[in-house]
């Protein structure tokens, strides 16, 4: 019998959540500190894609030589072919600095400007920019009055009047609106109304998914998973409409990977990879509302740890990795 894909069909009941785009956008605006000796090279910039689980282990790292390591981890695992010499999400991720730099800038400058890196201004890290740079180029644009940018639009511009553009994103279901008045940054325009839990998700998937290779699909198919440190084991609960399967012999199965750094007092002291593979035949999965898988870990010495969980589904149609750490003492 030729494989096919399976996924468990199971309702959900989504909560509804209600808070402003300017706080949904904050996460992107914790003030980097100066001191810090990657400021320039690496966070000022990379923690636009960094998931709160990253910027919780960043800030721990007290050593040079451990921020080495996490920013080689950082764009290891967003490396969407890494039998390749280039990282692709790197050279993606510096290309859209570069274009968020050039074209979103306060002053409006004209195409040949921008291709000549006449950009002024940090377009990259105003709202319009840092949608663009986490969530990449919009499958379309709509300007003001669906005029051309560069003649009616400009034109309203220098009469003093705000400019307004609707980004359309078909791969995640949804659109963004920006608004920028003479003098300021681009900036949401938080009633067009997209829905903000629906945006933060599409955000937290883009982070480590910055090359999606296609459309992303049902945000709610996506891989992700809670996981806590318990007698001696670490377990990972992951909801079962999460997961691809594949018939094979009568079965359905799955193939999960799973890369775990392990932190003591802030410093990195393990690393373990595994391959687990989940298999059943399909009616005791349809009764099942998540699958469990246990990773038996012994913490070595007294002190804070620390565990970053990094979980890929090795059978998606499209990239799909999802990070969560845990916190306990030894």
């Amino acid at each position: 019998m030729d494989a096919r894909r399976w996924r468990g069909h199971l309702s959900v009941i989504g909560g509804v959540l209600i808070f402003s785009f300017s706080w949904l956008l904050c996460g992107c605006r914790i003030p980097a500190v100066r001191t810090d000796p990657f400021f320039e090279g690496f966070f000022e910039k990379a923690r636009l894609i960094m998931t709160d689980e990253e910027m919780t282990v960043y800030k721990l790292l007290g050593t040079p030589e451990d921020k080495e390591e996490f920013i080689r981890e950082f764009w290891r695992i967003r490396d969407p072919d890494a039998a390749t010499e280039v990282n692709e999400a790197r050279v993606e991720f510096e290309s859209r600095i570069k274009y968020a730099t050039q074209f979103f800038s306060r002053n409006p400058i004209s195409p040949r400007q921008a291709l000549a890196g006449k950009g002024s201004g940090r377009g990259w890290n105003n709202d319009m920019g840092r949608m663009y740079i986490i969530l990449g180029p919009p499958d379309s644009i709509l300007d003001q009055d669906d005029s051309d940018f560069h003649t009616e639009t400009m034109d309203r511009w220098k009469q003093g009047m705000p400019r307004r553009q609707i980004w359309r994103y078909h791969r995640f279901d949804f659109g963004l609106a920006f608004i920028q008045k003479p003098g300021h940054d681009w900036a949401i325009d938080e009633t067009y109304g997209v829905p903000p839990g629906k945006l933060l998700q599409a955000m937290d998937f883009c982070k480590l998914n910055l090359i999606q290779g296609g459309a992303a699909g049902d945000l709610e198919r996506v891989l992700n998973f809670k996981a806590e440190y318990r007698d001696g084991n670490i377990v990972i609960l992951i909801p079962i409409k999460r997961v691809n399967f594949v018939e094979a012999d009568g079965r359905l199965q799955a193939k999960l990977h799973f890369r775990i750094t392990v932190y003591r007092d802030a410093r990195r002291i393990d690393l373990l990879e595994k391959d687990v593979v989940l298999a059943d035949v399909q009616e005791n999965l349809e009764k099942k509302t998540r699958l469990e898988t246990i990773i038996p870990y012994s913490l070595s010495g007294r002190g804070q740890f620390l565990l970053d969980i990094l979980a890929s589904d090795v059978q998606a149609n499209v990239s799909s990795i999802w990070r969560r750490y845990v916190k306990t003492r030894g």
